[in-house]
């Protein structure tokens, strides 16, 4: 189940940079041995992430399609539906994506679904993690939703942020502001009210535009000292170089007429880090040919105008796709494995995602999933070193999520080669050791008695001046 033919999604779900994705994780499970007696037959049907698209065909493939599983739908409106379809007919459904919902973690409301996708409250949850790891308690947030929320960014964790500070003691979020339809000059003022209020600056910015828009405003508002942290969440796999794609750093001004801040935007980009989903494996590139390759043979055979454009890519997404094919298959010769004598079990959606526990290395990365089939995350932060190169400085690892318990490994061995190198390796603060107006550091004896001291001075030098000159004019 899957969108076709809308463009909002050509760079993420789009069935035509993505289908083949099917193919590759098919020929996965066949070189490794696994179902080698077992035919597949596809049906696609095409839900455009509409709700009424996705309740009618997840209706008919159960009832009257005769499907064994549905792998989709890939946008969280679809999936919310597709699941609870699936959870009264206790119906295998096999969600692919890169990011869902929160709301999916929920195996009471969806206890047939299973996904290769992270949930956005996991990514939440990761990043107070990190509060926690760097003692944190106090931080402002900026985001802006700029992209389609069928695939949920932003938008999504936006809200969980607000649901997971409200419920954490020592986190507190003391300033919130959409920058959706601001202006440039808008963006510096509110950045100039936030700066007495924080200096751990959370955002979740969906474009590079908008990265590098936020940076430079607060370039030009003079917030790029040692005190400020801006920590970019972000759902990409890539850090700040997209190197799946060879695309520029978002500092990197693309417009038609560059400003020509590049250079003084990337030392400011030392003042950010990046909390992101784990980066797909360097064999992307092969990945991508193999799916384009994949378009137009079994069992997609696409036809215009749904087949690739000329030196297209497949789109990340396509990875997950894979996975959750593959992830699938696992679960299917586990099962058929148990009941040899009962076929029809596979179409049990409790006994499915039970089989649905699975360790390995993946397209989209390392795919580890709970005993309910939902994926774990493994998440990267990373930030740039003293010559400005991208570095993997942690790595935070979900062991469960049922009690949340998450580890972190930091691929640093002291402050100074590590992620605060830039810094001399002082960790910041949440609040500055002045306050963040100055007023809670003491002035000194000097600055308190200034007046008093240039007074004083002033007459000592009276004092010798007068006395030297009664010497001299005795000694006349």
């Amino acid at each position: 189940m899957t969108p076709r033919g809308v463009s909002d999604f050509d760079t993420t779900l789009s069935f035509k940079k993505t289908a083949g994705g099917i193919t590759i994780g098919m020929n996965k499970l066949f070189s490794e041995g696994i179902l080698p007696n077992v035919n597949f037959t596809f049906t696609y049907f095409h839900d455009q992430c509409q709700e009424h698209l996705s309740a009618g065909g997840t209706v008919q493939l159960i009832k009257d399609g005769d499907v064994d599983v549905i792998i989709g739908p890939s946008c969280t409106t679809s999936a919310r539906i597709a699941g609870t379809i699936g959870a009264f007919y206790n119906f295998p459904i096999f969600i692919w994506s890169t990011v869902l919902s929160a709301e999916f973690s929920d195996i009471e409301k969806y206890p047939t679904v299973a996904s290769t996708a992270l949930n956005t409250y996991s990514i939440v949850k990761a990043l107070g993690d990190l509060f926690d790891f760097f003692q944190w308690n106090e931080f402002a947030f900026f985001y802006s939703v700029s992209l389609s929320t069928a695939v949920p960014r932003c938008a999504s964790i936006q809200s969980d942020i607000d649901n997971y500070a409200s419920s954490k003691e020592n986190m507190t979020m003391v300033y919130k502001r959409s920058t959706t339809n601001d202006s440039y000059d808008t963006l510096k003022a509110a950045l100039r009210r936030m700066k007495t209020n924080a200096r751990i600056i959370v955002t979740c910015l969906e474009t590079p535009t908008a990265r590098r828009d936020f940076l430079k405003a607060a370039t030009d508002e003079k917030m790029l000292n040692d005190e400020y942290v801006y920590v970019y969440v972000q759902t990409i796999q890539s850090g700040f170089i997209d190197t799946a794609y060879g695309s520029q750093p978002f500092w990197v001004d693309t417009s038609a007429i560059p400003d020509g801040r590049d250079a003084e935007l990337k030392e400011a980009a030392k003042k950010v880090i990046i909390l992101d989903m784990e980066q797909l494996p360097s064999t992307f590139p092969q990945f991508s040919n193999d799916v384009i390759k994949a378009m137009y043979q079994w069992p997609v055979n696409c036809v215009d105008p749904y087949c690739p454009p000329v030196g297209a890519n497949a789109t990340k997404q396509a990875t997950f796709l894979a996975d959750t094919f593959y992830m699938y298959g696992i679960a299917l010769n586990r099962t058929l494995t148990q009941y040899p004598n009962n076929q029809s079990i596979i179409r049990n959606g409790s006994v499915m995602i039970s089989n649905s526990r699975v360790s390995f290395k993946g397209f989209s990365g390392r795919v580890v999933t709970d005993e309910n089939g939902l994926r774990l995350p493994i998440l990267n932060v990373f930030a740039l070193d003293n010559n400005g190169n991208q570095q993997v400085y942690i790595i935070l690892e979900q062991k469960d999520n049922t009690t949340n318990n998450t580890v972190i490994y930091p691929q640093y061995s002291s402050a100074q080669n590590g992620i605060w190198q830039t810094r001399n390796g002082v960790t910041p603060l949440s609040n500055p050791k002045c306050d963040f107006d100055g007023s809670g550091c003491p002035p000194s004896f000097v600055q308190t008695y200034l007046g008093y001291v240039v007074g004083g001075v002033i007459l000592i030098l009276i004092f010798i001046t007068v006395f030297v000159v009664l010497i001299c004019y005795t000694i006349k």
